[in-house]
């Protein structure tokens, strides 16, 4: 028999054979569409939703003020040579009378020799004289309107045509500073004394006092201009180096800027020592730390002096250390970068870590990570920091609701304890290290030339975290330092 394809009978055969074939093929694609989504399912990434940053105000912990006590040597050497400078070599006078004594005196100084003790400057002389002596009983002025004198006059001379006779003067100069930075100074002649006296026996004149008491009153004059010179001289200009080095921020490589930041300056215990000006340096201030620079730096103003107390040696700071969580981030990422767990034969591997705020005190940690699956995963945590062990860790670390949630779709498994107890066993970061290397870093910069004239000297005895404290950008780090800090200026 003969079929023609447009028999109807053709078709029914063609609609009997063919069916299944069809419906075969169709079974086929289902289960193949099936099985690629059951493998999207079982190795596709895992992305809940991120968490929506919502940092709630804060009152930030209050810094309480830091105080230092600094000393201070600067070198008094500079002011020395002006006075030396002005201070005369010479002295000569002439008092010449008909009747009586008349002398004519001169007097040289050798260098000024200074020396320094307690409050007190002490200016040493030794000078020598030379002094002419004529002497008439009695003078007439009956031929000449000046007088003259009736009978031959007597001379006699000391330290001329010989060696001039010796003498040493002693001063004493009080120190003190004014509000402005002027010294202030009070200069009194405490003795002369004639190491060769100079008695004229034949007059029994003791010529000897007479050259003092001329002498003094112009060492007396001298005193005042002493002072004079001294207080027309201020060291503003050596403290406020101090103070600019001081108020400047100090970088301290591979940890980030310092900022001493004082707010007011004293100065008290002034003494001297030799040739050099030694006080206590006293500084309220509010120091801090960044990770980063501020954008720009403006010196500030020297203040005047005020009322600091310096009895405590040395000093304590209460130090900030601000962290911005970028940085947090690259440190957490640097310790869990490449840590690997299994849970049920499943391994996970961390790639990749990330901290940002999130509600209140409680940061956000994004774990970038590979293996079985991969993905993102979102925990939240309170960062505690242990002082014993002197490391932050978050106690109370686990995954937040969005990630919860997808987890129960896709990968229950990761919900196992496990993870988070490791992810929060491996979130911790031990600070001490750092501290201490922090410690070094900031005494080797305590120790250094800020010029050719003005240098710094100290040591750290010790530096501790007292708190932490999340703020809206940045982790706020409260430590304690405590050291000594000292200036030299030339």
């Amino acid at each position: 028999m003969e079929l023609n394809p447009a028999s109807n009978r053709f078709k029914l055969i063609q609609s009997h054979y063919l069916r299944p074939t069809k419906m075969k093929f169709m079974f086929t694609r289902f289960a193949l569409f099936s099985v690629f989504v059951l493998f999207l399912v079982g190795c596709g990434t895992i992305k809940p939703k991120a968490p929506e940053v919502i940092v709630q105000p804060v009152t930030p912990i209050q810094q309480p003020p830091s105080r230092l006590s600094i000393p201070i040597e600067i070198s008094l050497t500079p002011y020395f040579k002006l006075a030396e400078k002005e201070a005369p070599l010479k002295l000569a006078d002439s008092k010449q009378q008909c009747e009586g004594t008349s002398v004519d005196y001169r007097f040289e100084r050798d260098p000024l020799s200074f020396s320094g003790k307690g409050s007190k400057l002490h200016i040493g002389i030794d000078g020598k004289y030379a002094l002419k002596v004529n002497y008439c009983p009695k003078c007439t002025g009956v031929f000449y309107d000046n007088g003259s004198c009736v009978i031959p006059r007597l001379y006699a001379s000391c330290g001329e045509g010989e060696s001039m006779r010796r003498i040493q003067i002693a001063y004493e100069t009080s120190f003190d500073i004014s509000s402005n930075y002027k010294l202030i100074s009070k200069t009194e002649l405490k003795k002369i004394t004639p190491v060769d006296p100079c008695e004229i026996t034949f007059l029994k004149y003791d010529a000897t006092k007479h050259v003092i008491d001329e002498v003094e009153v112009e060492l007396k004059k001298m005193a005042k201009e002493v002072d004079k010179l001294i207080q027309s001289t201020d060291i503003k200009k050596e403290i406020t180096a101090a103070w600019n080095a001081l108020t400047a921020p100090i970088v301290i490589p591979n940890y980030g800027f310092v900022y001493v930041n004082p707010t007011s300056i004293g100065i008290d215990k002034l003494e001297l020592k030799g040739s050099n000006l030694h006080f206590n340096l006293g500084l309220e201030a509010y120091p801090s730390a960044q990770l980063q620079p501020k954008q720009e730096y403006t010196p500030k103003t020297l203040p005047n002096l005020s009322k600091i107390d310096t009895e405590t040696e040395g000093f304590t700071l209460y130090f900030d250390i601000f962290g911005t969580y970028d940085s947090l981030s690259n440190l957490l990422t640097k310790t869990l970068k490449g840590k690997e767990f299994e849970i049920k034969r499943n391994q996970i591997i961390l790639d990749d870590i990330r901290v940002f705020g999130a509600k209140g005190n409680k940061l956000t940690i994004q774990a970038k990570f590979s293996g079985k699956k991969s993905g993102i995963l979102y925990l939240e945590g309170t960062p505690v920091f242990n002082a014993e062990k002197q490391e932050i860790s978050f106690p109370d670390l686990q995954y937040n609701l969005e990630t919860k949630n997808a987890l129960l779709k896709s990968a229950k498994w990761l919900l196992n304890d496990r993870i988070t107890n490791s992810i929060r066993s491996m979130a911790k970061y031990t600070i001490k290290p750092y501290l201490e290397q922090a410690a070094k870093q900031v005494e080797k910069e305590m120790n250094r030339s800020i010029d050719e004239s003005i240098s710094t000297y100290g040591n750290v005895k010790s530096i501790d975290v007292e708190q932490i404290f999340p703020t809206e950008n940045e982790l706020q780090i409260r430590t304690k330092i405590s050291g000594k800090l000292g200036v030299k200026i030339k």
